[in-house]
């Protein structure tokens, strides 16, 4: 009987993994007025971003109670507990043939978070610099997806494309470090990198991450008073790294570079586990393993 060891694609071969989650997680609410929206270091700086006005900004209902262009209260609502979330995310990953792979995933998260807050909030300023008096309940809706392609190009080359999304609709008190106040984050990245490895143990790293961002922001805590703006930040970063694998796996030597460009940009919301910066940085780092 003849038989053959050609690589056939089945549905079989897919690997699926699926999430449903729930978690309630306890926080201490922040004073509202003092809360940050994350790490900013703002839009670019050649050429790709921008900055337009969409006029007066939309008001917002919350829950068990409204308010009309902003945040007044006809009263007040107790609120008990910590932040909760609700996660539902899904996720692929396929083999092709010996040497390429590729994978998805998204996840949709919605957070309900307490908030102190004031009584009588300032048109522009909200609640910094009062004491607050309740704590009320706050949302956010997150979205996170991603994919990849993967593969060997030769024995000594590999090969990475990865796309990242993630956007963020929220009531929560955010401010940015010019003072306004955000509701809406959507970012992409684009992550190309090549990755060389030598029989004599050195291996190298190329890699960039282009970064297209939309922050909606009021110049005005009170939507009713307040200029609704969109900013804009698109920028490349380039990193390097080379090192040497010492023999018998006894550890490794790499100098590692970020932004080697010295790329610039103004404004950009980053994320905690994100690096990007402003400026190039160098760093060597010595590894032993025993």
């Amino acid at each position: 009987m003849k038989t053959s060891n050609r690589n056939t694609w089945s549905p079989g071969r897919i690997g699926t993994l699926a999430v449903l989650a729930f978690s309630a997680v306890l926080a201490i609410p922040a004073a509202a007025g003092e809360r940050g929206g994350g790490s900013h270091s703002g839009s670019h700086s050649s050429g790709g971003g921008g900055h337009r006005s969409t006029g007066p900004a939309p008001s917002r209902s919350s829950g068990g109670h409204s308010y009309s262009g902003g945040r007044s209260y006809s009263g007040s609502r107790s609120y008990s507990g910590g932040t909760r979330s609700w996660s539902y995310g899904a996720g692929v990953d396929q083999k092709f043939g010996a040497r390429w792979f590729m994978g998805a995933s998204y996840l949709w998260r919605k957070l309900d978070v307490p908030e102190a807050f004031c009584a009588a909030p300032s048109q522009f300023g909200g609640c910094a610099g009062q004491a607050a008096t309740f704590v009320d309940s706050r949302t956010s809706d997150d979205d996170w997806g991603s994919a990849y392609v993967s593969g060997a190009l030769t024995t000594w080359m590999t090969a990475t494309l990865g796309y990242d999304y993630y956007q963020r609709d929220f009531d929560t008190t955010e401010t940015t470090s010019t003072g306004g106040f955000q509701d809406r984050v959507e970012t992409q990245r684009f992550r190309p990198e090549l990755r060389f490895f030598a029989p004599n143990g050195i291996f190298v790293r190329l890699a960039g991450a282009r970064y297209d961002q939309q922050v909606d922001q009021r110049d005005a805590f009170d939507a009713a008073v307040a200029t609704l703006s969109t900013v804009n930040s698109e920028f490349w970063v380039m990193d390097a790294a080379i090192g040497y694998r010492f023999p018998k796996r006894w550890g490794s030597f790499v100098i590692d570079g970020r932004n080697v460009f010295n790329e610039k940009f103004l404004f950009y919301d980053r994320l905690i586990q994100e690096q990007v910066v402003p400026a190039r940085q160098v760093t060597a780092r010595l590894e032993i393993t025993y």
